[in-house]
């Protein structure tokens, strides 16, 4: 008779257990809620515009057409090499030579030192990640439309590369009961971000779409009031602002719509530069408030204020500087009758004061030999 009932639990088990896993896997597809005033649909609803006004023909007489980054980078010494780096690595990957290397050097010690200087506290964060954490911020790193890499081999079963330092951050915090007097937290990282799938077509040519590049992202952990999280998400988006102004970008604002939001986001703001070269906007900043979307997966929490019960943290990320898109910002928008780029007065002394970039008179010998 024991034997019996032992059976029947062992199998009463292995079922609970598989509609466990079943219940966690519907609930991980289930997205964060919307704030209020998102727009609804897939239209964006633009904030601020920085430059010329919202009819684009004045955007394109303002900032007259310009060549595409790769023929101004061509000219200036071949700065950019993309034949040889999809033999290296494979297709959207790059090498940056010369001046562009150091111009992306200088965009992320600015963005870093702006953040720092803001209160943000710095953090060298891994590029390996493990599924579970990316499921837990709301990507799901095994499906047909994902963007990640996923490392075979069975020793590294479940391991990813990270598409961006909000993982590894928020994973930072995973299982954790923190603190109400040291919220918010606001953190600052630097490092590599890997993409697997770069859409073909002119428009995602050169640096706008590539498979590996890197990034200054910001993330932030506060309590669980709305209020609190859309105030720190304001305060990521005025940096942002400040960092684009300082490098003297045309751009517009835009409230995210429902559409465009994600599985994870409660409210987004996405920014984007005028790109001549393309003859459109392109996106250069996002800014997300999850509120509690990630800390209820990752099981991150904090003890308010008089010792009350444990409760779930807000969470908020965005991007400081996205480097190869602001380049291509920089040399679409900063490029000179004579070819040159003008280099941001922002970045200048982070280049050995360095004011504009010019071909070297050896170019074509230096061309040569790097083919």
């Amino acid at each position: 008779e024991s034997r019996r009932v032992r059976d029947e639990l062992s199998t009463l088990k292995r079922k609970t257990d598989a509609l466990q896993e079943r219940l966690v896997s519907l609930g991980l597809d289930l997205p964060n809620l919307t704030h209020p005033a998102v727009p609804d649909g897939h239209e964006p609803r633009t904030v601020a515009v920085v430059g010329p006004g919202h009819d684009l023909a004045d955007v394109a007489a303002a900032r007259p057409p310009a060549p595409h980054h790769l023929d101004i980078a061509e000219g200036l010494g071949g700065l950019i090499e993309m034949h040889n780096a999809s033999h290296t690595s494979g297709p959207a990957s790059y090498y940056l030579r010369g001046a562009l290397a150091q111009l992306e050097m200088a965009l992320a010690q600015f963005a870093f030192s702006k953040c720092i200087g803001a209160g943000f506290y710095p953090v060298s964060a891994p590029a390996l990640i493990k599924d579970a954490v990316l499921a837990g911020c709301g990507y799901q790193p095994h499906t047909e439309a994902t963007q990640t890499f996923s490392l075979a081999g069975a020793k590294h079963e479940g391991t990813c590369l990270s598409g961006t330092a909000e993982v590894p951050l928020a994973g930072m915090f995973m299982g954790k009961t923190l603190r109400w007097p040291d919220l918010p937290l606001r953190l600052v990282s630097f490092g590599p971000c890997f993409r697997s799938e770069v859409p073909p077509g002119a428009e995602n040519a050169g640096l706008y779409r590539v498979r590996q590049f890197y990034k200054v992202e910001m993330f932030a952990v506060c309590g669980d009031d709305a209020g609190t999280s859309d105030a720190v998400l304001d305060e990521f988006v005025a940096l942002q602002r400040e960092m684009l102004d300082e490098l003297g970008l045309h751009y517009k604002l835009l409230d995210m719509p429902t559409g465009d939001l994600g599985a994870p986001a409660y409210r987004k703001f996405d920014i984007e530069a005028w790109l001549p070269g393309r003859g459109k906007y392109g996106e250069v900043t996002s800014a997300s408030n999850c509120t509690d979307f990630q800390s209820r997966r990752l099981g991150i929490r904090y003890r308010p204020r008089g010792g009350e019960n444990t409760r779930f943290v807000h969470t908020v990320n965005g991007t400081a500087m996205a480097i190869p898109r602001v380049i291509l910002a920089i040399l679409e928008n900063n490029v000179q009758a004579d070819g040159s780029v003008t280099v941001p007065a922002a970045l200048s002394p982070l280049m050995g004061g360095l004011a504009s970039i010019r071909a070297p008179e050896d170019w074509v010998a230096l061309r040569e030999h790097f083919r």
